[in-house]
């Protein structure tokens, strides 16, 4: 190499060493002015000097404020970076409600600089930004957006040693309330009615018409494709609305039920069936619970559909005349009968459409809500002739909806149907209750309202 050249590539790499040099100086003592106080004259003199005011930037853009403010707003946005921990969902909620909360304070022209603080001294600068994400954010689930924006904000104020501002009462009101207007789950509850459990215990469970005639499946094009024996799981869909309808339980609550937790008993001639809900979401204690199902004798009650389906589909006979009766012993772990075996099982295969559905069903995992909530949607437009987009009002929650709502239209006073379905305050139980006009009206009847 010429000694030009290697004078030349020396004096390129001892500039770029210099260079080196002095961006870490400048970062060491920038953390060395960030540990002193803002409000120091030698910190703004030291500042003036670190930021050269021709050429200030801030977060890659060019810095058109005084030095003293810039310096404030790198120091907050170091404070805000280690406060909001790594990059993510939290911390993007948590600075989208400062910039909106920050660009607040402003308008209100207080002269005093906006800080997670002034949020502990003015709770209505994040009620007001709730308010504002209610009304104009798109999120399909609003009340759980909510709820994580709040999430985020009291993880922020923890971080900071500040108090949970999110957590005040006027806030969790808010919460409340957007879950009852905007949750899928409770707009989605619109109740089965015993007539129509009824209806589809007989095409899906029994594979029978009203008029005897053999239920098939019947495509978009009108045409008969698949008979009942072909879709065995069909069978275990229409189990669940009853069930579900009978014991005023969502199927998330059915899918835990076991089989070794099931029992038939007989007592002269009454007959029950006992299942053992080892989870009820609204159960605050959280302890097994025992639910009683009797045997009406109608073919299509939860009790003789269930004996119906294991005689059919598993092989299963059980011995209702028995004083008691439980599921055999599994021969291979995951069965029926085993500790494993669910009572529901799970659809491990889907296809594209629903007339192409045929899963194979598997025991020993616990069975999906969603897979069951999509199926009693296609039981709906199936049994009932509905276009399949007005069957999705239909969904998990529909059978303890109109189970309770059957029960009020029955004259079943409101602490025992609160028993029943183990709500703890009235508040809870109306927002399951779907009356229609003829039960309001018996209801003024029977309380002596009349408007003469």
């Amino acid at each position: 190499m010429a000694p030009g050249r290697e004078r030349l590539r020396a004096e390129i790499l001892s500039t770029r060493y210099a260079a080196r040099v002095a961006e870490a100086s400048r970062l060491r003592a920038l953390a060395a002015l960030r540990a002193e106080r803002l409000a120091s004259p030698r910190y703004l003199a030291n500042a003036a000097a670190i930021f050269p005011v021709s050429r200030p930037m801030l977060r890659g853009k060019p810095w058109v404020g005084d030095v003293g403010s810039l310096v404030t707003a790198e120091a907050h946005d170091a404070q805000f970076a280690l406060a909001a921990g790594t990059v993510g969902s939290q911390s993007l909620f948590v600075r989208r409600a400062m910039t909106w909360m920050k660009a607040q304070w402003r308008l209100q022209l207080t002269g005093t600089p906006f800080s997670p603080a002034v949020i502990v001294r003015h709770p209505d600068l994040l009620l007001a930004y709730l308010r504002h994400l209610s009304e104009s954010s798109t999120n399909k689930q609003l009340h759980k957006h909510v709820k994580d924006v709040r999430s985020a904000i009291n993880g922020y104020m923890k971080r900071l040693g500040l108090p949970l501002v999110a957590n005040y009462a006027r806030m969790q009101a808010m919460s409340r309330r957007l879950k009852k207007t905007h949750s899928p789950a409770f707009k989605k509850a619109k109740p089965f009615t015993p007539a129509q459990t009824i209806e589809i215990s007989r095409q899906w469970g029994f594979g029978f018409r009203s008029d005897g005639s053999v239920a098939f499946s019947v495509s978009p094009d009108g045409l008969d494709v698949r008979r009942w024996s072909a879709t065995p799981y069909r069978a275990w869909v229409a189990l669940a609305v009853r069930l579900g309808l009978e014991t005023l339980s969502r199927f998330d609550d059915l899918s835990f039920i076991t089989a070794q937790s099931v029992k038939f008993a007989r007592d002269g001639d009454i007959r029950v069936l006992s299942v053992c809900f080892t989870h009820k979401k609204q159960h605050q204690s959280n302890l097994p619970v025992w639910v009683h199902v009797p045997d009406s004798g109608s073919p299509f009650c939860a009790y003789r559909l269930l004996v119906h389906v294991l005689t059919n589909q598993c092989g299963i006979a059980p011995d209702i005349d028995a004083p008691l009766w439980v599921f055999p012993s599994g021969a291979v772990d995951g069965d029926l009968g085993s500790g494993a075996g669910f009572l529901f099982p799970r659809f491990t295969r889907q296809c594209c459409t629903r007339f192409q559905y045929d899963p194979a069903m598997d025991w020993s995992a616990r069975a999906l809500t969603t897979q069951y909530s999509n199926q009693m949607q296609n039981a709906v437009a199936e049994v009932y002739g509905m276009d399949r987009a007005l069957a999705n009002a239909w969904g998990s929650r529909s059978m303890r909806c109109g189970g309770d709502t059957a029960l009020l239209d029955a004259g079943i006073s409101g602490d025992e149907r609160r028993d029943i379905g183990f709500w703890t305050s009235e508040t809870c139980e109306r927002e399951y209750l779907r009356p229609n006009a003829l039960g309001s009206a018996r209801s003024l009847l029977r309380r002596g309202v009349t408007f003469l």
